[in-house]
């Protein structure tokens, strides 16, 4: 099996370097009190602020604001994701 045209293994394109790690996610769900127990009581994480429909949560030791937001949708689904560069 080939790489896709376009792909960092065709050798078109340069993979990048410069990507630290994840910065923070926003994940929808249509059970917003089942999935804020879940990563609080399982994860650890810390309620740091609430807005409208969402929910900022912070996993422990994290430097930046927060780490995952919930926010209640009709279907469940990733709103974003972010990554963190040098």
């Amino acid at each position: 099996m080939s790489a896709a045209p376009g792909s960092p293994r065709d050798g078109s394109l340069e993979p990048i370097h410069d990507l630290a790690h994840i910065g923070h996610a926003e994940l929808l769900t249509p059970s917003p009190q089942e999935s804020l127990r879940f990563f609080v009581e399982l994860f650890g994480m810390e309620v740091e602020a609430r807005e409208e429909r969402s929910v900022f949560l912070r996993g422990w030791g994290d430097y930046q604001r927060y780490s995952l937001k919930l926010t209640e949708s009709e279907l469940p689904g990733l709103g974003h994701l972010a990554f963190r560069a040098w």
